[in-house]
């Protein structure tokens, strides 16, 4: 399976499932960088990150049944949503959370 999207300048892009993912989805691009969310074995959703050709996996805090990364700025801040049961949490992701440096993210 794979993602597809295009982007503001009407760039189109398809990306191959983020590894042992069963389905992938592209939410936000921005220069080189995607972001994005994708369905583990377990069906978990987990937030993720395409840069420089890694996949990083982004999950919200302990607790958390859901992780969407749904945009990311010129600066290489994320931004997404959480899920604790029942419901989603807007903007969670935002506090101190950037695609560079990579300390804040687990890599694949």
């Amino acid at each position: 399976m794979t993602a597809n999207q295009f982007s503001a300048t009407g760039q189109f892009t398809t990306l191959d499932n983020v590894p042992s993912a069963t389905a992938t989805g592209i939410l936000g691009i921005n220069g080189g960088e995607i972001v994005g969310v994708y369905m583990s074995a377990d069906t978990v959703l987990h937030g993720f990150v395409l840069s420089d050709g890694q996949f990083t996996t982004i999950d919200a805090p302990a607790g958390a049944t859901s992780t969407l990364v749904t945009g990311i700025d010129s600066r290489g801040e994320i931004v997404g949503r959480y899920q604790c049961v029942p419901r989603f949490y807007p903007g969670g992701l935002s506090a101190g959370v950037r695609s560079n440096p990579l300390s804040h993210r687990t890599p694949f």
